[in-house]
């Protein structure tokens, strides 16, 4: 009796050691918190505050706008920002029309507050009152009509943005869209604190470098990111603060359901879809699915290419892109 009273203190000992270290230790460690100081990481990046949202975009201006002229917001999906969409930027200009990237919170360059709720919703509501803002900026003679791009993620960003504000939306286009993700189970586990804690040291730590980024890309791409891409990705992810920005839009994102992809139905706007067909991030299986759910959809499949068009099929892409907006 007296050696199995030991052994069962022995192991209640070993059981609270290990509790106590998984809710001391990743405290110990030490995390960078954002500054709040911004500096502009392109020559036309601009910042708008927006209830407290610092937001990082980009724009571009035609010589000359014709009849055709378009505004185009581009949209990036996870772990993206305006870098994603450099390979489109120079044709949509020369062919005359504005164009508009922006950082969405916690992502590129934009603000790490901690607290934004990062639904659907909010970020769709964020960037109407972004673009309104900027239209006022710059004194547009008329109140436009916005194409939206948005890739994986931003895919479901700008179909919310659709169904807020038809009649200020011109057309939309999905590239890779990931709206069709389930909520984990996961999410509820980093609502514990010491679990949103090891979530953040594990970024900063073990995810966030060189190596993991390269990986990311060589899979989404299906090629070796050159030197460029990897910096050009990995950079914006070294801002302090980024994993407590992360922490907050693994357990606030939302995902797109599917009355809202029905829903756009009742808009009567125009989409056209982009698939990789050897994308393995969103395959293009899901392609068929979503053309049962929305009525006015164009779809097209690049062949060889992956979740990336936009970056690695750029010349078929922005042909694609421009005879749409024709």
């Amino acid at each position: 009796m007296r050696k199995l009273k030991k052994h069962l203190k022995r192991v209640l000992f070993v059981i609270l050691s290990i509790f106590l270290s998984l809710h001391i230790i990743p405290y110990m460690l030490p995390l960078p918190i954002d500054s709040g100081k911004l500096f502009p990481p392109f020559d036309e990046s601009r910042y708008m505050v927006i209830d407290g949202i610092k937001l990082h975009h980009r724009s571009w201006f035609p010589e000359s706008l014709h009849s055709s002229s378009k505004f185009v917001l581009l949209v990036h999906g996870m772990g993206g920002s305006t870098f994603s969409w450099r390979k489109q930027v120079l044709s949509l200009e020369q062919a005359g029309h504005i164009v508009v990237s922006v950082d969405l919170p916690g992502f590129g360059y934009s603000d790490r507050a901690r607290g934004f709720k990062h639904s659907q919703a909010n970020r769709a509501e964020l960037l109407w009152t972004f673009l309104d803002q900027f239209s006022q900026e710059h004194n547009f003679e008329i109140v436009p009509k916005w194409t939206l791009i948005g890739h994986s993620m931003g895919a479901g960003v700008i179909t919310e943005m659709a169904l807020q504000q038809p009649d200020h939306t011109d057309s939309l286009v999905f590239v890779g869209p990931a709206v069709s993700i389930l909520e984990s189970r996961f999410t509820d586990l980093l609502r514990y604190p010491p679990a949103g804690r090891w979530f953040a040291v594990l970024m900063r730590y073990v995810f966030i470098n060189q190596l993991s980024v390269q990986a990311l890309l060589g899979s989404a791409y299906g090629r070796i990111p050159a030197p460029e891409e990897t910096t050009g990705y990995l950079m914006p992810f070294l801002w302090p603060g980024t994993e407590h920005a992360f922490l907050d839009i693994a357990t606030t994102s939302t995902q797109t359901e599917v009355s809202d992809l029905e829903n756009l139905n009742k808009t009567c706007i125009p989409v056209l879809a982009i698939w990789g067909e050897k994308d393995s991030w969103v395959p293009a299986d899901n392609a068929d699915d979503l053309g049962k759910l929305i009525q006015n959809l164009t779809l097209i499949k690049l062949p060889d290419a992956h979740h990336c068009p936009m970056e690695t099929a750029e010349e078929r892409f922005n042909d694609l892109i421009l005879n749409w907006l024709e």
